[in-house]
């Protein structure tokens, strides 16, 4: 007849067993290779064809903020808003990362440089040196694909034609990335870019 072992001695292989089992666990987790977040920091990446991060900043690592919708003095059309939609691409668009600095943009700028397009479009007498063009019909067919990749759930009041936008100027609140960070991020890598290159470019230009 098969003996049964004593309930101390069925405790001590449960208590073996499971020390056994974490320090598998920790071996696993300590050597497991940290994966890399930030753009800037390169990683493990050449940034040599497809060999770079999927974004500037993982989805995972972006704060939410509240965003109340609201109209705005700002971002108007035709001239008096022309210099704004002109400037901001200009100032915030292209990154150079990685060790060799390639350039790169990100998605959220590629919207805003489309909605610039899409201005330009309405008004072409006030820059007519960036005729759109064919660029037009891109850029509104990509903001439509944006659309339904990031789609916003958020219930809105369906009062949109019955509004007086000048009285009452505030809608819905959505949560959101936390924009600002994307932009801090990108300007950090430019400013690195500059800084390492900088000087050769200024001698370039003179």
């Amino acid at each position: 007849m098969r003996r049964l072992l004593s309930p101390q001695s069925t405790l001590a292989v449960v208590c073996l067993v499971a020390s056994a089992a974490q320090v598998f666990i920790a071996r696993g987790l300590l050597t497991r290779p940290a994966k890399p977040r930030y753009a800037p920091r390169h990683g493990n990446h050449s940034y040599v064809g497809d060999d770079h991060p999927l974004y500037l900043i993982a989805p995972d690592d972006m704060p939410k903020v509240a965003l109340a919708i609201e109209e705005s003095v700002h971002w108007e059309l035709g001239d008096a808003g022309l210099e704004q939609w002109e400037l901001y691409v200009k100032e915030h668009s292209w990154y150079k990362l990685g060790p060799n600095y390639h350039g790169f943009v990100v998605t959220m700028y590629h919207d805003i440089h489309c909605l610039r397009v899409l201005h330009r479009a309405l008004f072409p007498v006030i820059a007519p040196q960036h005729a759109a063009g064919g660029h037009a019909q891109h850029c509104l067919n990509y903001l439509r694909q944006m659309a339904l990749c990031r789609p916003d759930l958020t219930l809105e009041p369906p009062d949109v034609l019955a509004r007086q936008w000048d009285v009452d100027r505030s809608r819905s609140t959505h949560l959101c990335h936390d924009w600002s960070l994307a932009q801090r991020r990108g300007d950090e890598a430019q400013a690195a870019w500059l800084s390492a290159f900088g000087g050769a470019l200024a001698t370039s230009r003179a």
